[in-house]
């Protein structure tokens, strides 16, 4: 058994178009008082920042008089002014079914809390740990776990990232919660050496760590930069080769390369938290001129490739 199920909203008589305006309005409710938090928020200051301090117009744009009316209606304490009249009947119809409909966003952002609150409780985690995104997407998960509600996503020894990043995603809004590991030392002296490829100041090791993920084989790898630093600018034990090509072909190492070959502009917050303060400062100076160096091999490849085929063909080989 789960230690914490999520419970959805339950049935209404709203049409769907004003589910999905409640339910939009809940999210960005929610996502505003995560993600404009102070250290060390609590439910309490989440909930309170949700009915005091979100201050976005919540408008029926969109929405017919008839689900205006089902919307002003539905609500217990009435919102019709004791002025309606015919002249303003329009204005005053829009008035009061913008203002349920904010107060129907706002019950199901703070019930959302409710439950995310009680989720992080049963697993020891805190609003801090909430993230907008998954920080580590750009890597290749070991695992996924399946549960109720939610999934945890477990990213091992990816460049120094040892973390577990759980989506959960039946709430108003899709959540993620970050939880990190000391990050354990990997011995390369436990691996089988496979390949050193040197280009100019480049060193990219490569090594067979006698594992396999989905049928393929599993590589360690270190790469090195000597213009740079003579400690490895990165490392790993993740990497998985594609089962077309040997791991220690120019394939593997190409696809390797271009990976480094990143740019740190391209990298949102949440993906720059992926790297270490010195990785980035690296990838600012010096992965433009890979990416180059990488265009450059995998022309050269193609070309390669292009000419065993041609060589197959004919009947040479």
């Amino acid at each position: 058994m789960p230690l914490f199920s999520f419970t959805t909203n339950p049935m209404s008589n709203f049409s769907y178009e004003v589910e999905q305006t409640i339910e939009a309005q809940a999210s960005r409710m929610m996502e505003n008082a995560i993600y404009d938090k102070e250290d060390g928020a609590t439910l309490d200051d989440l909930i309170e920042y949700v009915r005091c301090e979100y201050c976005d117009v919540t408008n029926v744009i969109g929405l017919s008089v008839d689900d205006r009316v089902s919307l002003i209606m539905s609500h217990e304490d009435g919102l019709i002014p004791d002025t309606l009249s015919c002249e303003n009947l329009h204005w005053d119809i829009e008035n009061a079914s913008s203002s349920v409909l904010h107060l129907e966003s706002e019950q199901r952002a703070c019930k959302s809390l409710e439950d995310l609150a009680a989720f992080l409780e049963g697993h020891n985690f805190n609003f801090d740990q909430v993230s907008e995104s998954d920080p580590f997407r750009h890597f290749a998960p070991e695992s996924i776990r399946n549960d109720e509600g939610y999934e945890v996503y477990e990213y091992r020894n990816c460049d120094g990232i040892d973390a577990e990043v759980w989506h959960i995603h039946d709430l108003v809004m899709k959540v993620f919660v970050c939880q990190e590991f000391e990050m354990k030392q990997i011995d390369f002296e436990d691996f089988d050496h496979l390949r050193t490829w040197e280009c100019g100041d480049w060193k990219l090791e490569l090594f067979d760590t006698n594992q396999t993920r989905n049928g393929r084989s599993r590589l360690a790898y270190r790469l090195f930069d000597q213009s740079w630093d003579e400690e490895a600018i990165f490392e790993g034990d993740n990497f998985v080769n594609s089962i077309l090509h040997d791991a220690d072909s120019d394939h593997a190492v190409i696809a390797l390369l271009s990976f480094f070959a990143i740019n740190p502009n391209d990298l949102d917050n949440e993906s720059a938290a992926a790297f270490t303060k010195d990785q980035i400062g690296w990838l600012e100076e010096r992965s433009e001129e890979l990416g180059i160096l990488v265009a450059d091999l995998q022309s050269e490849l193609a070309a390669a490739d292009e000419h065993k085929s041609e060589e197959r063909q004919s009947g040479s080989v």
